[in-house]
Parts: C-alpha cells; structure tokens; sequence
C-alpha cells in the first residue's frame, strides 16, 4: 500500500453542513438492554480473522469491549478500563470474563484496539492500547501500543483465552512523526493520542499494517490530530516501522479515534470517530459521529 497523507482541511469539514448525514435515532429507556449487569461497556470490537473476516462460532459472535465498574463516575471511567470478552448472538449476551489476566498488562488500564483469530493454530492476537504504567494510580494518560496472543478455548457456554504471551510493544511514538504522549494529566477529548491500534492486511500485496489514533508534533495547533500507520517488517505481526500518517487534521481536529480501514469493490475505505468539542472553536463545528474518507481513483 503506496499513500500520502491526505489533509482534513476546515473548508471539507464545513461541507458537512450541507450533506445528508443519517443520524442514530434518540435511545429511550425502553431500548435499554442491560448487557452485563454492574459495568458500563462502551469501546468495542468483534474478532476477525487476518483479512478482516468477522469469526463466528456456532452462531455466536465474540466481542471484545472496554468495561468499568458500573458505580464509578462515566468521566473516571478510563482510569479503571479493562477488556471484557463477550458473546453474541440474537440480542442475547454472555459473559465470558476479562480478557487478559490480572497483572499481565505493563500499564495500569486496558484501552481499545483490535483482536484477530487464526483458525489453523486456534491463536488470538491482540492489539491494545496500554495506558499508564503497572502501580501507577490510574490517572496519567500515558499510551502506548503493545501486542500479545493465546490460545481461544471453549469452556462450555463460553469462550476463554489461555496461555497469552507476554505483552511486547508493536511500535513507539518517536517524536517526529507522532507525538509521544507521556501526559499525566488532562481531559478526555483533550489529551493527545497514540492508541487504538487497528490491524489491516492489504490484499494488493499481503502485508500487515497498524491503524492508530495520533497526534502530529509538527503541528503549530494545538489541534492535531492524525491516523498514525505502521507496517509489519515481514509475517508474524513483527518488525513494525512507522510511515507517515493516512489522515492529518492538523489545525482542524484533536482527535481521530479508533481508525478503521476497509476495501470494498477495490476502493480503500477509512472511518474515524470524532466528538464535536474536539474541533477547534475557530472553525467549523460538527455533531458528534463516524468520519468516512476514501481516495479518489
């Protein structure tokens, strides 16, 4: 995959006023579905094999979604975070635990990223976002991007992962190309990024990249968010080397959180979430919502 980096610029952000943009019906109480009692869920993903396949089994599908106890103030919920392992099927949940292990993670907080399955060797791989260090006390904003795996086993009306490795960093921040975020304090929405690492196997040519949610050092504003890619030396998930990024909203944007990319009818496809209070209040604002961007060709 050959890029450069395309620029979300204020004069595209202002033409969204004048799309049609579908927009997720109001949620009442009655749409509620208590999924998990005693945890708030939010961020989540399903796992997918290597080419972006979702896995099924026996009709379920499993999920991987970021948890906090449910008592806990929604603002503090990401200094407590850790990956749940669900399934799904009809509407109907169950639970299967924590994902990782007590006292597996180098960090102090499990935050989102992407899961694959490998049906020859029965391995799960994981990409995640550490945040923090282990002992800390939850609150810096510290990220970085590690991967490990295990092996997927059935444990009756659930699924559990054994025997994961130890956790090792896929690729760091380098200060050049993104941002190093060190943060110990700060604000959701306003912190920098280097997190949510999305995996993509490219079918023009087979090879491995990382999706992530970063921050430009370059950037005179404070307003600088990219989509960061990183590409696999060779098989096995390793040898990563940062490119520049796909997306810059320098001067535009803070934030372009968990990056996904897909082909469909031999077109790339690239969605970003965003929130509104992450534009800079100098430009144009827009609601809250997913971002799509696709080259043209």
């Amino acid at each position: 995959m050959t890029h450069g980096t395309t620029v979300w610029t204020r004069a595209a952000v202002a033409a969204i006023a004048g799309q049609q943009v579908r927009a997720i019906p109001l949620i009442c109480a009655a749409d509620l579905h208590d999924a998990l009692p005693g945890f708030q869920l939010w961020d989540c993903w399903t796992i997918e094999t290597p080419q972006g396949a979702t896995v099924g089994l026996d009709g379920w599908t499993p999920w991987v979604i970021m948890c906090a106890p449910r008592d806990l103030h929604p603002d503090l919920r990401h200094d407590v975070a850790r990956l749940r392992l669900m399934l799904e099927r009809d509407g109907v949940w169950r639970d299967c635990g924590y994902l990782l292990p007590d006292e597996l993670n180098p960090g102090s907080r499990e935050w989102a990223g992407s899961t694959l399955y490998d049906a020859a060797s029965g391995r799960v791989t994981l990409f995640y976002t550490v945040t923090g260090r282990r002992g800390d006390s939850g609150r810096s904003f510290e990220q970085r991007l590690f991967q490990t795996s295990g092996k997927l086993e059935r444990a009756g009306d659930t699924i559990r992962v054994t025997g994961w490795s130890e956790p090792v960093e896929s690729v760091a921040a380098d200060g050049r190309t993104y941002v190093i975020v060190n943060q110990t304090v700060g604000e959701p929405g306003f912190i920098k990024g280097f997190r949510d690492p999305f995996h993509f196997r490219d079918p023009a040519d087979g090879a491995d990249y990382l999706l992530f949610t970063a921050s430009d050092p370059a950037s005179t504003s404070s307003f600088n968010g990219v989509v960061g890619l990183a590409r696999a030396a060779g098989p096995g998930f390793s040898g990563w080397t940062l490119l520049p990024p796909l997306v810059s909203a320098a001067g535009v944007n803070n934030e372009m959180e968990r990056p996904v990319l897909r082909v469909h009818g031999g077109r790339y496809y690239l969605f970003w979430s965003t929130q509104r209070r992450t534009f800079d209040p100098a430009g144009r604002l827009v609601p809250t919502g997913c971002t799509a961007w696709w080259p043209n060709g």
